[in-house]
């Protein structure tokens, strides 16, 4: 239901209603300096001298999305060995980037709701007094990030080089709303304007086309270079006689700009005058000024002076809405039209992108594509139903939409547009004898099309896009791996593709690897290339030894995209090859035939029906390099072709997927620890009842009741997968259950559509039936009523007080024992993980999991799907899972216990 939009509000700067920020007389920094004076483990100098450096708002606003951005390019940044002598202003950074990343409690901010999402200071007044801070918070579409990302690094250290060298750079940053340096600070605001035109998915520049993995002086020489050539092919073009402008232009561009940056010369060649044109130029004489390689003046107006309001569009992930849609109000023409940015807005409240829908995702425990107009993100009234004007109308379209996109979430249209074996097989054959004379025309460069043959093959073969498999290279090991997505690193046993996974959603956040948890760590899969899909290109390595390792396949997206287009229509004149068809067929085939979520994670992608499913999927390296090798040579065994008789050993060890995945031994021995306190509270209340009646009783009661409710919520998760919530045990019926099910409900839309059945195994019924007569005698005799209308027997005691087993309530008890802070929902991540690695059915685990979309619900009116045939699968499974965790019933105390207590 939601896509990526530019935000047509974007950055208008010159408001004058924006609070001062000096930092010593804002609450915020107050506090946050006060808790830095206190932890002696962190260096409060180094931290003014990053909050000064960064130019931090005084209010901190979004502190923790501009911190958390800066700590991912620096880590991009320093993977490329190239960058390593520019590194030295930064080397301190990660370590007060990670304790400020640590203090979530010092970090709380008020979101901006829609009709006050323009006071935000970052929209207005930051663009140019604070403009990196402002810079620092931009982001963009996942499949331009780490380029993205890269060019933001560029922006940091030009601004480093440059105020450091300035005679007030130590200036008093506390007592400062905004740095002295006015002339660095404008070049900054600069380079923001260009970085925001870029990070629109639409823009006519991509991040990629800068090449920007190149060293920081490498990069500003090189630009520059392609604006002074621009200069003098304006000159020539001028003063050629008539005729001669095209030999005389392209002589002189070949002086000063390299092969590999003729396609953006070109680019830029045709956008001049235009409004990203003027800033990209700005943004590149101002980084080749911190470098002293700038000749000639260049002068940007800045928007401070004049009146007049400058607006940049930048990148917010919104739903997409045409904008013809929103019109009027109604359907009175008295009314007057609505402003499209007003229906991005409203659009924004839904929950993608503000910081309140963050923190319900953090707190829940939930990816975002959970988090959409969903139960767990309090009602906004702007969006209802019953409210008039564009929310309604934005409310219509968006139900109209979704119902849309049922069929399109049905698995069966897949199959309609899967590469036939015929087809795949006469492309095979064609590429095979075209490659062979493409080598045969040159012996020096080779030719595009030869490289486009390459590519085909590794885009067929791996699955990646396009833009991943541009950017691949040959590496020697693991260690060589910088931001390239795809590496081919070739061994004595042959070669093996080295594909960077994301991890999924706010999970980035955890960098290091968690005790207890699946060991993920660098999130690479190994791939053994059993199809030979590296075959073409490493014949062109062998054939144009001249040709360094890191110039293949250094053309721009959209040159390639062009050659192989018309090479595919000469292949099949019908147009029934595509080059989108190639690049899903090997995703098509996985998911086909297993899980989505596991196809995601092997071929790199992230599909919108696998992305819920990869947030709770954490699975072995050897599991997907198997799966992946299985799947393959199914295929070449059905276009009759012979695999590589060289082939690597599968990996061993490490994961792939979601971070938070607990590990089973980690989980038995809570289990058993919960248990031994269990059985601990009954000794001693049987040395009570035997007239031993200490002072402690009343801590022992309490004590053993928040075990006890412990132990049920943990045995009800992993046996149900239930999502945490405020009310997790079924709160009526438990009792009188005879079959084992029971309606539950833990995330909901308007419509209930994702109301669900629930099995539960006679154990764990029980355990709730233990559970709710411990509850009720605790509601009798120490807490009110209102706990038994509010949670039944979902609550833990909090001295006197109970407390319903929220996230945040919950959160303390699981760091306890389970020894970290770990998410209210890695029972989900296990019990989904570990059914796919005990070989449970997908659409099984599906049901399990609450996993569906509209259209293909397994418990709505009309599915065929049978609730008792879906226990007979499910059982086995679930048993043996349950089992290995050692979750059984146990017993709470017995009625004259509690008497005698009472």
């Amino acid at each position: 239901m939601s896509e990526y939009m530019a935000d047509s509000s974007a950055l208008e700067t010159g408001s004058s209603h924006q609070r001062r920020a000096v930092p010593s007389a804002c609450a915020e920094f107050q506090e946050f300096y006060r808790a830095l004076e206190a932890d002696n483990s962190i260096s409060t100098e180094d931290m003014l001298e990053l909050f000064r450096d960064l130019g931090v708002y005084g209010h901190l606003t979004e502190i923790f999305t501009v911190f958390s951005n800066l700590r991912d390019i620096l880590e991009q940044v320093q993977r490329l060995p190239a960058w390593q002598p520019y590194l030295e202003p930064v080397k301190k950074w990660p370590r007060l980037l990670d304790w400020v990343l640590s203090r979530g409690d010092l970090l709380q901010q008020s979101s901006f709701r829609p009709s006050t999402a323009l006071r935000n200071p970052l929209v207005h007044r930051c663009t140019t007094s604070h403009p990196l801070y402002t810079l620092l918070w931009t982001s963009t579409i996942p499949e331009q990030l780490l380029d993205f990302r890269l060019l933001q690094g560029h922006i940091v250290l030009s601004h480093l080089a440059k105020i450091r060298n300035h005679p007030d750079y130590a200036y008093n940053y506390r007592d400062r709303e905004k740095a002295p340096y006015d002339k660095v600070l404008e070049g900054t605001y600069r380079c923001g304007l260009a970085l925001r035109e870029i990070s629109l998915p639409e823009s006519a520049i991509a991040p990629d086309v800068l090449r920007p993995e190149r060293p920081p002086a490498v990069f500003a020489e090189q630009m520059y270079a392609i604006w002074e050539a621009l200069q003098n092919y304006r000159k020539i073009e001028k003063n050629s006689p008539p005729g001669s402008e095209q030999s005389a232009g392209d002589e002189a561009v070949s002086d000063h700009v390299s092969e590999r940056d003729h396609d953006l010369f070109t680019l830029l060649r045709r956008l001049d005058s235009s409004k990203i044109h003027n800033h990209l130029r700005a943004f590149c004489y101002d980084v080749a000024e911190a470098y002293d390689l700038r000749k000639r003046g260049f002068r940007l107006r800045g928007p401070g002076r004049s009146r007049e309001r400058h607006t940049v569009h930048g990148y917010l992930p919104l739903i997409i809405l045409q904008a013809d849609e929103i019109v009027k109000a109604d359907d009175d023409p008295a009314k007057r039209s609505i402003r499209w940015q007003r229906g991005g807005e409203v659009a924004h409240a839904l929950g993608r992108g503000n910081a309140h829908a963050r923190r319900i995702e953090e707190e829940f425990d939930i990816d975002s594509e959970e988090n959409i107009g969903e139960e767990f993100v309090e009602a906004d009234t702007d969006c209802s139903l019953q409210s008039q004007g564009v929310p309604s109308l934005l409310s219509l379209a968006l139900r109209g939409k979704m119902h849309a996109e049922a069929l399109q979430n049905q698995i069966f249209p897949w199959e309609y547009d899967l590469l036939t074996d015929s087809a795949l097989h006469s492309l095979l054959l064609r590429m095979d004898g075209d490659f062979l004379e493409e080598l045969e025309k040159s012996e020096e460069n080779p030719s595009i099309l030869a490289e486009c043959i390459a590519l085909l093959s590794i885009l067929l073969w791996t699955g990646c896009g396009l833009k991943v498999a541009r950017k691949a290279r040959m590496v020697t090991s693991a260690e060589q791996i910088d931001l390239r997505v795809l590496s081919l690193r070739e061994e004595t046993g042959g070669a093996t593709w080295l594909l960077r996974i994301p991890v999924p959603s706010h999970e980035s956040a955890a960098r290091h690897r968690i005790s207890g948890c699946a060991d993920v760590g660098e999130q690479i899969l190994m791939l053994p290339d059993v199809a030979g899909a590296s075959a073409y290109w490493r014949q062109l390595h062998q054939h144009y030894p001249a040709v360094s390792k890191e110039s293949w396949f250094s053309r721009s997206v959209s040159r390639y995209q062009k050659v192989l287009q018309g090479y595919l229509r000469k292949v099949d004149p019908s147009g029934y090859l595509s080059l989108t068809k190639i690049e899903d067929y090997l995703w098509r085939r996985l998911a086909s035939s297993g899980d989505l979520a596991e196809a995601d994670m092997i071929v790199g992608k992230r599909h919108r029906l696998s992305q819920v499913r990869r947030f709770y999927t954490t699975l072995e390296i050897s599991r997907l390099a198997q799966r992946y090798r299985t799947v393959v040579l199914q295929i070449l065994l059905e276009l009759e072709r012979e695999p590589p008789n060289n082939a690597p050993a599968l990996p061993s060890r490490g994961y792939i997927g979601a971070v938070y995945r607990p590990q089973l031994a980690a989980v038995r021995d809570v289990v058993a620890r919960l248990q031994e306190e269990l059985h601990s509270c009954q000794d001693h209340w049987r040395s009570i009842a035997a007239g031993d009646r200490g002072s402690d009783s009343t801590r022992l009661w309490r004590k053993h009741y928040n075990a006890y409710t412990l132990y049920s919520w943990v045995f009800f998760s992993y046996a149900t997968a239930a999502r945490a919530s405020c009310r997790p045990f079924p709160q009526e019926g438990v009792e009188d259950l005879q079959e084992g099910f029971v309606v539950y409900s833990d995330k909901t839309t308007r419509d209930r559509s994702h109301v669900r059945l629930l099995w539960l195994p006679e154990e764990l019924l029980s355990q709730l039936r233990g559970q709710k007569a411990f509850a009720w005698s605790v509601s009798e005799s120490r807490a009110t009523a209102e706990v038994l209308d509010q949670g039944g027997s979902s609550f833990l005691l909090m001295g006197k007080a109970a407390q319903p087993l929220c996230p945040k309530v919950l959160l303390p008890y699981l760091k306890e024992w389970f020894g970290h802070a770990l998410p209210v929902n890695s029972h989900r991540r296990f019990c989904r993980s570990y059914l796919l690695e005990l070989g449970c059915p997908i659409e099984v685990i599906d049901a399990f999991m609450g996993h569906w979309f509209t259209g293909e619900s397994p418990w709505s009116r009309f599915s065929s799907q049978s609730a008792k045939a879906y226990v007979q699968q499910l059982r086995p499974y679930l048993t043996q899972m349950l089992a290995e965790l050692g979750l059984v019933f146990v017993a709470p105390p017995t009625p004259a216990v509690l008497r005698n207590e009472r």
